[in-house]
């Protein structure tokens, strides 16, 4: 079982023609409940999670990706791959975190260490 879990949307610089978050019907239309409230954002995916887990009987792997490259949020993936490597080692309902990018300064770069060690698997994406 997958779940995608998509970076509020910022404009993106990338303009990857492999990008499934190009849907220019959805842009704008959803809150971004993480900005708005981050407790809630956290305790809603966290329920959703736990009831992904009891309807299939099986972890889910969640990939961090977007409407947007996903690395262009800095606070949202440090703050979600944290909350998910922590869930990952307390609750049994995580399989793996993967991030889906096409920043290539993801692998080098120091600041994204942080997010690095809280990830099984980073999917680049050439562009």
């Amino acid at each position: 079982m997958n779940l995608q879990l998509v970076v509020p949307y910022q404009t993106c610089n990338r303009g990857c023609p492999f990008c499934i978050a190009k849907n220019p019907d959805t842009l704008g239309k959803f809150e971004n409940l993480y900005k708005i409230d981050k407790a809630q954002y956290f305790k809603n995916l966290l329920i959703v999670l736990s009831e992904m887990y009891t309807v299939y009987k099986e972890p889910t792997t969640i990939i961090l990706t977007g409407d947007t490259e996903p690395t262009l949020d800095l606070e949202w993936l440090t703050d979600v791959a944290y909350h998910l490597r922590l869930w990952s080692i307390t609750f049994k309902f995580i399989k793996r975190i993967e991030l889906q990018t096409a920043n290539r300064e993801f692998e080098v770069d120091d600041k994204f260490y942080d997010i690095r060690e809280c990830l099984d698997l980073v999917d680049y994406r050439d562009w």
